[in-house]
């Protein structure tokens, strides 16, 4: 018979679940060392090492910063990263994400994950705002912006260089009752 295995957050297709070291394996520090998957990551300038990647790992505490897998359910594969980062004195929260595993690109993966930590920050957490950035050329993270309800509130100008082409970067947020609104529209858990 085969264990029920134990999500902290469940969607339709995908979960999440608190990462712990021995979830650091090589699919995932390949993924980070991958330059078509690490391309608007910062880690891509100075890719991980395991050693590094668990101390990185032991700086969220699961109460102000979290750091979940993102896992599809049906096989339970892991296929991503979702963390997200409380202000200590505002309710409000940052996000990032990484797909890594090629094959969920595309797929409603992050969508999912990121709708999932939307609700731990607003229900669970009390937040009344999280926000998060993407690059220009991340049109995958830019579409997720707009599904998802996030409203654009600011450009950095040429802040990045990505792949030898100067580039501005978008920061995004949402508020709990524009969160609360859109979700009535989304089919995602």
């Amino acid at each position: 018979m085969k264990t029920k295995v134990r999500y902290e957050l469940q969607g339709k297709e995908f979960a999440l679940r608190f990462l712990e070291a021995d979830d650091l394996n090589e699919d995932y520090l390949g993924w980070l060392r991958d330059p078509e998957v690490n391309r608007f990551l910062e880690v891509r300038y100075n890719p991980p090492t395991k050693e590094t990647a668990i101390e990185h790992l032991n700086t969220y505490d699961q109460k102000m910063r979290f750091f979940w897998g993102i896992y599809a359910i049906e096989d339970d594969r892991f296929i991503g990263t979702i963390t997200l980062s409380k202000n200590p004195y505002e309710d409000s929260a940052t996000y990032g994400y990484l797909i890594g595993n090629r094959k969920y690109w595309g797929t409603s993966a992050a969508s999912e994950a990121i709708a999932l930590s939307r609700e731990y920050a607003f229900e669970e957490l009390g937040l009344r705002r999280v926000g998060g950035g993407a690059n220009e050329k991340n049109i995958g993270s830019l579409f997720n912006f707009k599904k998802l309800g996030f409203v654009h509130e600011g450009t950095q100008r040429q802040i990045e260089v990505i792949e030898g082409v100067i580039t501005d970067s978008y920061t995004f947020g949402i508020l709990k009752h524009e969160w609360e609104e859109r979700r009535k529209h989304l089919n995602l858990y």
